[in-house]
């Protein structure tokens, strides 16, 4: 009896301390961006976008393992990247509620870099564009909008109404 009650001690300690070797914590900042965000992204500004006034361009934003560059074309041409030792992903959750699709909690991904600071969030989702459902890259803007972007050149200014 005193074995068998010795031996079952001895295995629940020894599973106690594995689950303890295999706990992780999640980092708050990384120097690499996840696999789901990296690619090229494309959104579409039209005339009317109160957000700039002028004429209609399209933003490409691309993300690679361990640089960002966003690109202006069309009527408005700037360009800018985060490359480097001090290029910066961090995440944080927000629980936003995005009107027709209800409130969900999504991880937003910070770009940022140690001189410059941080901008704003990057949410992955899957959202039903154009009769497809596609996977998407939303960005707040400040008119209270998350600015769509996608994997292909849109014809038409993607943006989705939200609240915290």
């Amino acid at each position: 009896m005193y074995q068998l009650l010795r031996g079952t001690l001895i295995g629940v300690v020894s599973l106690g301390l594995f689950a303890v070797d295999t706990t992780t914590s999640v980092s708050a900042s990384s120097h690499t961006s996840p696999t789901s965000l990296r690619g090229t992204w494309y959104h579409y500004f039209t005339k009317n976008d109160s957000t700039n006034g002028g004429p209609k361009f399209r933003e490409t934003y691309t993300v690679t393992a361990h640089s960002q560059r966003v690109k202006y074309s069309g009527g408005l041409s700037f360009s800018s990247s985060l490359t480097g030792n001090k290029f910066i992903v961090s995440h944080s959750k927000a629980q936003l509620k995005l009107l027709g699709h209800g409130t969900h909690t999504l991880t937003g991904y910070y770009f940022g870099n140690t001189t410059t600071g941080d901008i704003e969030p990057n949410y992955s989702y899957h959202l039903k564009l154009a009769g497809k459902t596609r996977h998407v890259l939303m960005t707040p803007n400040q008119n209270g909008h998350l600015m769509i972007f996608t994997t292909y050149k849109p014809s038409k200014d993607y943006q989705l109404s939200y609240r915290n």
